[in-house]
């Protein structure tokens, strides 16, 4: 049986379930959902709510798709999750805490927990939220000269290069 996946166009933790599922080598039907619309739709296809993973395979409702490892559950940096209302002043402080993350990515690239041999859930986690990154030119150039760069470049490679 094919797999289902429903998604939002341009949402990273659904291209991190594509992307694991095109890994694995499991068939998968992509049905995509509106934005804004997807809390009522996911609803109407049979599913209790939309704030977790869920995925169809063989008729079964898996809700947990990622099995996280104890350094994932690790608590994030002070001011993580805070809210920020766009202006100048904030993107600058966002744009600031950029580089620092880059860092611990590089870092776990260079211990090979991420972009290793075998890839794991976390380069599948990681590389589409780092793609995100590169819509901005002044980040896709920072970031297309680090090790980061290079696991962005493994998993989502530029369809246009080809």
């Amino acid at each position: 049986m094919l797999a289902k996946v429903y998604v939002i166009t341009g949402s990273h933790a659904c291209r991190t379930a594509t992307l694991m599922l095109e890994h694995k080598g499991i068939p998968y039907r992509r049905i995509e959902l509106p934005t804004g619309l997807h809390p009522l739709l996911v609803r109407a296809c049979g599913f209790a709510g939309h704030r977790k993973p869920i995925r169809t395979v063989d008729g079964a409702t898996h809700r947990r798709l990622l099995t996280k490892s104890k350094w994932m559950r690790a608590p994030l940096s002070r001011g993580a999750g805070q809210s920020f209302r766009a202006n100048s002043h904030n993107e600058d402080a966002l744009l600031r805490a950029i580089p620092p993350m880059l860092d611990k990515v590089d870092a776990w690239i260079g211990e090979g927990v991420l972009c290793g041999g075998e890839l794991n859930v976390a380069d599948f986690t990681i590389a589409p939220s780092l793609a995100l990154l590169a819509y901005r030119r002044d980040l896709n150039e920072q970031l297309s000269r680090r090790p980061a760069g290079a696991l962005v470049d493994r998993l989502l490679p530029d369809p246009t290069s080809s």
